[in-house]
């Protein structure tokens, strides 16, 4: 037997769809036009075809498109550019690069596995010859299942019609046969109210959708059809009827559409209520995890305000702590001075030498001599204390008198000491000799280290005692204390008195009030000198009185005792007979007197007038 005489057998045995004939694939971005003309010209004579455009009712249409491709025996792909486009995505593979993948959620690939799956008779149509053969971006398994099957290339010029005619009857008509005549059979017509399906003999005999009538035909006799709705399969309509007349057209209604639109009402208000609880739950999940934030945040918060409490608590103790530190560093401190008392005494004048060289570092001498002052010490810078006489002699007798030699190391300071008249080299050997406290202080760490020309002797000497390095920036405030606490105050035995901020406001405020009362005296003494002192001198020259004796002047302590922290006892100062009138120098030490908090009481003598 030759494999045409197979074919023709094979296609003998198919069987014309329930509802279907032929099935139209396309892709809508550009094939939906062409479709619609390949379904006006298909509809010739009985043919059946699925253009989902038109044939797709209501319901699930995935299903609906899936019955439609296995009812119909005809699969036609409408080739046009995009239609394969979308059977296939791209990916990326580890090293970066695009590959391109199957997409299984492509309804035209489901459509057309479906009718592989299913020995479908597939015919490619090539509209315009657009593709010349199935595209290689698919991959190979569906490729291959694609490509055995040629395809017909259709043209919409004059040719169309004449093209579309020869693959109906060379492709289609045999696999679908004629359709029987209806001989001595009843023609019922089914008008649909909905979607659905007519069962007879447990077999569906057809597929009607809303609103259009279907044509069968029927031996004559009583027939039970079930009219089953495609949305909902438990709603369905038996209809017990008897055709007997072969010349009269019967008219069946299923009569669902009530049934069918009370189910849908049903069903929204089923998901209304359920949405309306999926809300109601949605809110109170909201409220659940908004009060949960609230305690998580409250219990944050509490446990901040914790940490924080214990930090201050923490903070206070290594205050507190400090406090008592530095209170017992100060007691040991006062204590080193007194062991120190028997070490060195300050001296007569000075208590710190600075000694510099003048090319490089007069300024740093100067700030030295500037901060030394300020903190109650006496320096001796030779610029600023030097004055008449020897100088030589001045410089020797102020080292020794100093407790401290501070020797300003800049660049040049040991450049001219390898000569035996400079006078740092000598300021440096009576501090040696003298066994001075010898504090070398490198500026900004400008300091190059001992010239190679100076014997070793005098550089064991001098690298002996400690260097300090000190910066002029921020940190020089800091470094100088560091520094008079270890090195200069535990051997200079006198403190440095220093009022608080409100001690000096109470002592300016006394000496306003004093000022202030030495204004009312003097307005005073001025009425007695004008209006009273007359009288008075004709009082004593009626008397015949020659002069008073001596005068006295009472002062008691007030502000000094507080300020110089001694009792001062109160002292009285005679005045001889007679005292010169001075009233200037009177009235300044009585000021000076005053002035320091002091009361005075004075018997003012006759002569001073």
């Amino acid at each position: 037997m030759s494999e045409e005489q197979n074919n023709n057998k094979e296609e003998q045995k198919i069987k014309r769809g329930k509802n279907f004939d032929v099935f139209i694939s396309y892709r809508r971005s550009d094939g939906t036009d062409k479709a619609k003309q390949l379904d006006l010209a298909f509809s010739i004579d009985d043919c059946r075809t699925f253009f989902d455009f038109k044939s797709l009712g209501t319901g699930a249409f995935d299903k609906r498109l899936e019955n439609a491709v296995l009812d119909a025996p005809i699969f036609i792909m409408v080739w046009t550019p995009d239609y394969f486009k979308r059977c296939v995505k791209g990916g990326e593979t580890a090293d970066g690069k695009t590959v391109l993948e199957p997409d299984e959620d492509d309804w035209v690939r489901k459509e057309i596995e479906l009718a592989l799956k299913h020995n479908k008779k597939i015919i490619p149509i090539n509209f315009n010859h657009v593709l010349d053969k199935v595209p290689d971006y698919l991959d190979d398994e569906f490729r291959n299942k694609i490509s055995p099957h040629n395809y017909v290339n259709l043209y919409g010029d004059n040719t169309f019609d004449a093209t579309v005619k020869h693959i109906f009857d060379k492709e289609i008509r045999p696999f679908i046969g004629a359709t029987p005549k209806p001989e001595n059979k009843v023609k019922v017509r089914v008008k649909a109210d909905t979607d659905c399906e007519l069962i007879s003999d447990d077999q569906v005999i057809a597929t009607i959708q809303q609103g259009k009538t279907a044509q069968l035909f029927f031996e004559k006799g009583e027939y039970e059809i079930t009219a089953r709705s495609t949305e909902f399969s438990d709603i369905e309509n038996v209809i017990k009827r008897t055709f007997d007349d072969v010349s009269f057209n019967y008219l069946v209604t299923t009569e669902l559409a009530y049934r069918v639109k009370q189910r849908r009402i049903q069903i929204e208000e089923e998901e209304k209520k359920k949405r309306e609880e999926e809300e109601r739950l949605r809110r109170e999940e909201e409220e659940r995890r908004r009060r949960e934030e609230e305690e998580r945040r409250r219990r944050e918060e509490e446990q901040r305000l914790e940490e924080q409490r214990k930090k201050e608590e923490e903070q206070r103790r290594k205050e507190e702590q400090a406090r008592l530190e530095a209170e017992k560093a100060e007691q040991e401190r006062l204590e080193r001075w007194k062991r120190n008392a028997e070490k060195t005494s300050p001296g007569k004048e000075f208590d710190i030498f600075i000694c510099y060289r003048r090319s490089d570092g007069s300024d740093k001498a100067r700030i030295l001599n500037s901060y030394f002052k300020e903190k109650g010490f006496r320096t001796f810078l030779d610029y600023v204390s030097l004055t008449g006489g020897r100088f030589d002699e001045r410089i020797e007798q102020a080292i020794k008198d100093s407790s401290i030699f501070i020797m300003v190391l800049t660049p040049d300071f040991f450049a001219r000491c390898n000569q035996e008249g400079d006078w740092v080299r000598k300021e440096v050997g009576v501090a040696l000799r003298s066994n001075k406290i010898i504090i070398p202080i490198d500026f900004n760490g400008n300091f190059n280290g001992f010239p190679d020309y100076l014997d070793e002797h005098f550089k064991m000497l001098i690298g002996a005692h400690c260097f300090e390095r000190v910066y002029t920036d921020s940190t020089f405030e800091p470094c100088m204390e560091h520094l008079l606490d270890r090195r200069i105050r535990p051997y200079i035995l006198r403190e440095e008195k220093t009022l608080s901020s409100t001690e000096q406001a109470r002592l300016e405020n006394q000496k306003q009030k004093t000022e202030n009362g030495n204004q009312v005296l003097k307005v005073i003494l001025q009425g007695i000198f004008f209006f009273v002192l007359p009288f008075f001198i004709l009082f004593l020259c009626i008397a015949n009185c020659e002069g008073f004796g001596g005068a006295t002047i009472t002062t008691t302590e007030t502000a000094a005792e507080e300020y110089y922290g001694v009792e001062t006892p109160a002292e009285e100062v005679e005045l001889p007979a007679g005292y010169p009138e001075n009233e200037d120098r009177y009235c300044t030490e009585t000021e000076m007197v005053i002035g320091i908090g002091r009361e005075v009481e004075a018997e003012i003598p006759s002569d001073w007038y």
